[in-house]
């Protein structure tokens, strides 16, 4: 069958309508003209519509979000259905988090975004070596294709559309501790105490078991019966905390929560509460795509808020103890006043919830911080992501550098993953590995189920426990860089954590690396194979921040550092208190909640205040 397809055209993007389709994320627009569509050989069967692309011989498919897969995405296939795993390795798919856009690279650089939030299967050649087959589990999308000649003008193109990065507190890009479980209230004391007379911890997590009975929004009074108390006491060892939220709410008519969100909830085709099993029991699900649930949601969050400083959202993609292990597909949202099957709204629930969340705390606070495990594109604009639930291995350790640097490349720029990894037994050497592998992460906490070993630094062995202490410190010396780079994408929409061929995509030697990556101009290669370790230096020219030696790229070397750093030409590194420039360069330093514009050209140091830095030229 063939679809109706209107094709406009604007000075950033193309974009494809397929069925005059009604997006239910609306991503603003800028004045288009009516075009062709010479991209994509559209179709339609049954209830999909297929889309297909030629792929050249030599041409590179990055991006595609939260996948278990190197960076580089050729000869895969994939799904975007919002999934919990219970747990993932390599190649595991889907997960949590659905972003379909994707980056061919040949001649010049090309963004595909299909924004449909129903399920999307994406197979780049498999079935058929020289396509790209996208399909689509509905009746109509849209599609927004970007061109440019290189990633900066790419993503101000992109996040130009779905929105750029918010800015987390400072606090949140610090180490942070979690464990499922920390309880009760002496025991969250004693966990940081102990951790402080070693290392800095800048938050710490309660997951579920806080609460009374799993019922959200509430305190179990025998393990926390003062909330303001353990707020306050926390606040004085100069800790906040983060407390777990999931979207599930208790079926039960003693439950306030549950009776004032009657009327908000998910309906079956009875018309009746659309149930299933969750961490309490018996649950009903919010609508999040109801205005008055939000309303009601919102007033919740508002409420909660007096009890913690930011929100770990979890389980939202959502995860259900079912045969489904989420929301039936038949499920009923109303939306205007119309009934819509969940099936086709399935990815963008985690969205909304977040987005909720997030302008209801924004109404009673400026320090916003929400972590979500799951999302859609534009999620960046209300949360951080973490990776959900690694597995503890030396693979999970690359790994997890292609997940960050892929979720950044599809605009999540805020992100990490559990330190130590979440499930499995975790050696105190891999403990200490993942906090050298993640140092530049946005995100940074260590975190554990319960059914494995113990992750506390002061429970490990010293000589391990002395490494990561270093690792956090190292951390600590370049937070203020760190801090500066996120700023820098939320002004402007460029990736935090990039992958080595970013600053040139010709470099074909780049896409096949993924134990190193770059944040802002700053190359990392973490030393996490023993003493020494083989790296790739990229083209260009680069400043080794250990040994102040000019390397060029291009290369493979050996290094025995402990930390490989290297700045890339015409750039500049705030590294404790040192500035740092290699050649002309200009920077955008954040902090203390301000902006300082810092040029070099070549002659004169310009800064829009003046610089309590020692500054090193070369």
């Amino acid at each position: 069958m063939m679809p109706a397809i209107k094709t406009l055209k604007g000075d950033n993007y193309t974009k494809i309508i397929i069925n005059n389709d009604e997006p239910l994320i609306n991503f603003n627009s800028d004045d288009l003209k009516e075009s062709n569509n010479t991209i994509f050989d559209i179709s339609c069967e049954d209830q999909y519509i297929i889309l297909k692309k030629k792929l050249t011989q030599n041409e590179k498919i990055v991006g595609l979000g939260e996948k278990a897969y190197s960076v580089l995405k050729n000869r895969h296939k994939f799904t975007m259905y919002n999934s919990d795993p219970n747990g993932y390795k390599r190649y595991d798919d889907p997960l949590y988090l659905s972003i379909p856009f994707l980056i061919s690279i040949s001649e010049n650089i090309s963004g595909i975004f299909i924004n449909s939030v129903s399920k999307i299967d994406i197979d780049i050649g498999i079935k058929e070596y020289d396509k790209l087959t996208i399909k689509i589990y509905n009746k109509s999308c849209e599609i927004y294709i970007f061109e440019s000649n290189n990633f900066d003008d790419l993503y101000k193109k992109f996040t130009g559309l779905i929105g750029k990065t918010f800015m987390p507190p400072l606090w949140a890009i610090k180490h942070q501790i979690s464990r499922y479980s920390y309880y009760p209230e002496e025991e969250v004391y004693s966990i940081i105490d102990n951790y402080k007379k070693y290392i800095d911890v800048s938050a710490i997590y309660l997951d579920i078991d806080y609460m009374d009975k799993f019922k959200i929004f509430t305190f179990d009074k025998n393990k926390f019966p003062d909330n303001k108390r353990l707020l306050d006491n926390l606040h004085k060892r100069d800790v906040k905390l983060v407390t777990i939220i999931d979207p599930g709410v208790k079926i039960s008519q003693d439950y306030n929560v549950f009776k004032n969100g009657l009327g908000h909830y998910i309906e079956n085709k009875n018309g009746e509460i659309y149930t299933s099993n969750l961490w309490p029991g018996n649950s009903a699900m919010p609508d999040f795509f109801n205005q008055d649930a939000i309303k009601w949601w919102k007033g919740e969050i508002k409420h909660f808020m007096k009890n913690t400083d930011g929100i770990w959202l979890d389980m939202n993609e959502p995860s259900l103890f079912n045969e489904f292990k989420t929301i039936q597909p038949d499920a009923l949202h109303n939306i205007d006043n119309k009934k819509i099957e969940h099936r086709y709204l399935h990815n963008a629930y985690s969205y909304f919830q977040v987005k909720a969340t997030y302008e209801a705390m924004k109404e009673i606070k400026d320090d916003v911080f929400i972590v979500s495990r799951s999302g859609y594109a534009g999620i960046e604009k209300y949360a951080a992501v973490w990776t959900g639930d690694n597995t503890s291995s030396e693979d999970d350790l690359k790994l997890q550098i292609s997940m960050v640097v892929s979720l950044n490349l599809s605009g999540v720029s805020v992100c990490g993953c559990d330190l130590g990894g979440f499930m499995g037994e975790s050696s105190p050497e891999l403990i200490s590995k993942y906090y050298k592998m993640a140092l530049l992460f946005p995100f940074y906490r260590n975190h554990k189920d319960k059914f494995s070993n113990d992750q506390e630094i002061f429970k490990l062995p010293e000589f391990y426990r002395d490494q990561i202490v270093e690792s956090i410190n190292k951390r600590y010396e370049l937070i203020d860089y760190i801090y500066s780079i996120i700023y820098e994408s939320h002004l402007y929409g460029f990736p935090v954590i990039k992958p080595l061929f970013y600053y040139d995509f010709n470099d074909m030697n780049a896409y096949y690396i993924d134990d190193e990556y770059i944040i802002g101009n700053l190359l990392y290669a973490p030393q996490i194979y023993g003493n020494e370790r083989q790296l790739y230096i990229p083209s260009g020219s680069w400043l080794n921040i250990n040994n102040s030696s000019i390397i060029s790229g291009n290369q493979y070397i050996k290094s025995d550092e402990k930390y490989p750093l290297y700045l890339r030409k015409n750039s500049m590194l705030l590294i404790k208190n040192k500035l740092i420039v290699f050649g002309k360069s200009k920077m955008i330093l954040f902090k203390n909640n301000k902006e300082i514009n810092i040029e070099f050209d070549g002659k004169e140091l310009k800064s829009s205040i003046a610089l309590d830095y020692e500054v090193v030229y070369f």
